[in-house]
């Protein structure tokens, strides 16, 4: 039943991986439309956080590979939980400086 349940959460991550590459894409994209120097290098450290987050993921991954089958449950939890906060930030960011656009 574990496995089940890893496997669920394993697809709910690389679903939540391809929406985070697809929000910092298109806030990389956009940041230069921001006029505002103080807007700017908020976007700006987002993006930062984002791009050390996908380090620790690819560290996660990896522990994920060499740890004993007992912890594979909590890893995979920890990462999706933290790749949900990541996309929720992200798509934060594009709707405070961006959505109020249109």
């Amino acid at each position: 039943m574990s496995s089940i349940f890893v496997t669920l959460i394993t697809i709910a991550f690389i679903g939540e991986s391809f929406w985070e590459y697809r929000l910092f894409a298109f806030l990389t994209n956009k940041s230069t439309n921001i006029i505002n120097e103080n807007e700017r290098q908020q976007l700006t450290s987002s993006l930062k956080l984002d791009r050390r987050w996908k380090w620790l993921s690819w560290i996660l991954i990896l522990a994920i590979f060499i740890a004993p089958s007992a912890y594979y449950l909590p890893l995979v939890c920890l990462l999706c939980l933290l790749e949900t906060f990541m996309v929720m930030r992200l798509d934060r960011v594009k709707k405070r400086y961006f959505d109020s656009q249109n």
